[in-house]
């Protein structure tokens, strides 16, 4: 069977199978190169999460970490991904089917100390490939989410990794 992702990029990565958006600039160049996303952070949590610990990933992008945390937790634990770009959340939701993995639980929602909405700038990741070989962008200038109120049992020794972007502090 031939599987054509047009819009997408995979490859076996050091904890598994990615898929990433053809145009993602960063983590995008790195996974074929490389087959990781900053190790060295991934290194540095595992010498302290443990199997049967909760892990918060705040700003999961396509999951890097995530996979890598999910087998440092084990079937014991729980991740806890948060990823509100909608492409990247979907990119992320693959990611774990594609490595069987049952331990995280995603939402397509943004962290922040405030309720109400947010514009994210999605469009970056919404282009479309025309036949003419012309990346064209869609009219969507920005995608606005509902604030909701989340929370979460945080105990002595659980984790949360924190990222966070320029434009996002």
């Amino acid at each position: 069977m031939d599987i054509n992702l047009k819009n997408f990029n995979l490859a076996q990565c050091i904890h598994g199978i990615m898929v990433w958006p053809t145009n993602d600039s960063a983590i995008g160049k790195c996974l074929p190169l490389y087959g990781e996303w900053s190790e060295g952070e991934n290194i540095i949590m595992s010498e302290y999460i443990n199997e049967g610990d909760t892990v918060i990933d705040i700003g999961a992008n396509i999951g890097t970490t995530v996979l890598s945390m999910s087998k440092n937790v084990g079937k014991t634990g729980k991740v806890i991904a948060f990823e509100p770009q909608l492409i990247m959340s979907q990119c992320l939701n693959t990611n774990l089917t594609l490595n069987d993995i049952t331990n995280v639980d995603i939402y397509n929602l943004a962290i922040s100390n405030k309720s109400g909405w947010a514009k994210l700038n999605d469009h970056e990741f919404l282009q479309v490939d025309l036949d003419r070989g012309e990346p064209e962008e869609m009219v969507l200038e920005g995608l606005k989410k509902e604030g909701h109120d989340i929370k979460i049992l945080v105990e002595e020794n659980d984790w949360i990794r924190l990222l966070i972007s320029p434009h996002e502090a």
